[in-house]
């Protein structure tokens, strides 16, 4: 199961996956991946962990009788940075992000009511992330490694307008 969403701010992959096999699992995802991209930042929704770049037939590391839930992100060639999860719907940025406005220096994230008042965003960024505000809900920044930052949204509260801003260098 699966589905390409095509979004102002990016467009991106989720699948669940799940390897009934004995043997190692390879993505067959060309075909819907094909449409946005041929290298991808890949992200795993449960174990909130990002993967690295690969393609669309790359091997995935998943025992026999396991699966999960990933994201594909095309790699951009642009050095700002780039929502590669969200881990505050399993649609994992398709439904509970309204919109995401890059004005160069700062990024202003607004989201919908759908998902859950605490997750995570994690961005895949070249250039440092150097602090996180918010406007109804509680936000800190963490920087997880790999050009990896997570901003983890707390209180989130429903029917009121929800703004994340953060900073670049």
């Amino acid at each position: 199961f699966g589905f390409v969403a095509k979004r102002s701010y990016g467009d991106f992959g989720v699948f669940l996956l799940w390897n009934a096999k004995k043997e190692p699992f390879y993505t067959m995802l060309s075909p819907m991946l094909s449409q946005i991209g041929e290298k991808f930042h890949v992200f795993s929704f449960w174990d909130k962990k990002y993967l690295g770049v690969r393609t669309a037939n790359s091997l995935l590391d998943l025992s026999f009788e396991t699966g999960g839930v990933y994201r594909y992100t095309p790699v951009s060639t642009s050095k700002k940075p780039l929502l590669i999860a969200s881990c505050l719907h399993l649609s994992m940025g398709a439904n509970e992000i309204k919109e995401m406005i890059d004005n160069g220096s700062n990024v202003v994230i607004s989201f919908c009511d759908d998902g859950a008042q605490d997750g995570e965003l994690f961005f895949y960024s070249e250039s440092k992330i150097l602090a996180v505000d918010c406007v109804n809900c509680e936000a800190t920044l963490n920087f997880n490694g790999d050009n990896v930052y997570e901003i983890k949204i707390k209180n989130r509260q429903k029917e009121s307008e929800i703004c994340v801003k953060y900073c670049i260098s």
